[in-house]
């Protein structure tokens, strides 16, 4: 039960990640960043959210490494995205 509570919160934070990234990079892209670069961010919260639902409907348990695994995934996928993105807009 806990891990599909976890694995919802991390759908939702990738879904929101997501839309976040198109705004703002809808305003820097061909100013700052290249499309393709600004694809490889976007790719990130997508590979976040596919392992979100993954784990929400993968029959492992919480205990399992392979879960653990998982979340620290999404977890660098969350969190890599904007730092990269921040990265470009203040060294570009």
């Amino acid at each position: 039960m806990m891990k599909k509570k976890i694995a919802s919160a991390f759908v939702i934070l990738s879904v929101l990640e997501l839309i976040v990234l198109i705004f703002i990079g809808g305003s820097i892209i061909h100013t700052i960043i290249q499309p393709d670069t600004f694809t490889g961010i976007i790719s990130l919260p997508l590979a976040a959210c596919f392992l979100s639902l993954w784990m929400f409907f993968s029959k492992q348990k919480l205990e399992e490494r392979i879960v653990a695994m998982q979340i620290c995934f999404i977890t660098a996928c969350l969190t890599l995205g904007p730092l990269v993105c921040l990265w470009l807009v203040t060294t570009g």
